[in-house]
């Protein structure tokens, strides 16, 4: 790799250690990943939180997912910026099961 603006300060034969972003997305939404499921028919799935007649239920929701990092996965469909999922004791309930929310 050439340096066009070298100032003698990088001398041959150094090791460096590059972060290349090969990948920009402004609108993306982004999850964790240990907060994907998968089912039986192999589609990943999360529990979106969806309110009716004043209490909380978890509902689940297909998702198709892009590109991901070490921690975070992009979702492309299935959810949108303000939605709300269960983070913790997903494995634990089923569709439709009553959640409460607790805010940490």
């Amino acid at each position: 790799m050439k340096c066009k603006f070298n100032n003698y300060k990088i001398k041959p034969n150094l090791n460096v250690k590059l972060k290349v972003n090969d990948y920009t997305s402004e609108d993306a939404i982004l999850i964790m990943l240990n907060q994907i499921n998968i089912d039986s028919n192999n589609d990943e799935y999360v529990y979106k939180i969806i309110n009716k007649d004043g209490k909380n239920y978890a509902l689940k929701t297909i998702i198709e997912t892009g590109k991901n990092n070490e921690n975070f996965i992009e979702v492309l469909k299935g959810l949108s910026e303000n939605d709300e999922i269960v983070s913790e004791g997903a494995r634990k309930i089923t569709n439709n099961s009553e959640v409460k929310i607790i805010n940490n």
